[in-house]
């Protein structure tokens, strides 16, 4: 495997991109890269430090932030990057994600938050190891059913959205303990019976959706479980 030094990365690295680990024999193992918006050419930094990742210590990167950049895409060879857990992308201009993202399988924490989402790929779903969701102030209108199937999700953020519903499916997964799902346009509350299968939900956030505000002005929600907390 070539040696990546980060020189070679770019003379402004320094200002756009940082990279944090120890250096070994065989160049960087690297534990974390964090991305900054300080530098003028941040876009093109960022890309091409994610290729050169890609092609000479991908294997290492473990946590990969990239706040507040005003990315617009994410490169598809962010599938080389197979050891990733930690991937934060919020606060840019993001429009879609790849259908590549399917790929990190190891991957347990994704925040996508307050960038201009219309819709996830359902090959989010195949990454298995996923615990925490983050795609709050976005402008997604539906989730992929086949969210149902990260059955390691703890804590999911879907606020700020312009949701409708929240999928049935969600009560397959059997790990949630967090669901925020406040300032959208939610028509109804999950049902108990969904409710009930999510034994280990904690907290259920739907304020700031209109219509289940005024369903439940007069009484509260249905909710027999004292360890459930149903926030209207």
């Amino acid at each position: 495997m070539p040696s990546l030094q980060l020189e070679k990365i770019s003379p402004h690295l320094g200002k756009g991109v940082r990279r944090r680990g120890s250096q070994g024999s065989g160049g960087w193992n690297t534990d974390q890269a964090v991305a900054s918006r300080h530098s003028a050419v941040f876009q093109k930094e960022v890309l091409s430090f994610c290729r050169s990742v890609q092609l000479s210590a991908g294997l290492w990167v473990r946590w990969l932030q990239c706040d507040g950049a005003k990315l617009g895409w994410i490169p598809t060879q962010i599938n080389e990057l197979q050891r990733l857990e930690r991937w934060s992308m919020r606060d840019n201009q993001l429009t879609s994600v790849p259908p590549q993202i399917g790929e990190l399988r190891q991957l347990k924490l994704l925040d996508l938050s307050r960038n201009n989402l219309k819709r996830l790929p359902r090959d989010i779903a195949q990454c298995c190891q996923l615990e925490t969701l983050n795609v709050s102030q976005n402008r997604l209108e539906t989730l992929p059913r086949a969210l149902s199937e990260l059955e390691s999700l703890r804590r999911l953020d879907v606020s700020g959205n312009r949701l409708q519903e929240l999928p049935a499916e969600l009560c397959d997964c059997s790990a949630l303990e967090f669901i925020y799902a406040k300032d959208n346009n939610l028509r109804e509350l999950m049902p108990p019976e969904d409710l009930a299968e999510l034994q280990n939900l904690k907290v259920l956030d739907v304020r700031g959706n209109p219509k289940i505000s005024e369903m439940f002005k007069k009484k509260k929600p249905e909710n027999k479980r004292a360890d459930l907390d149903i926030l209207i």
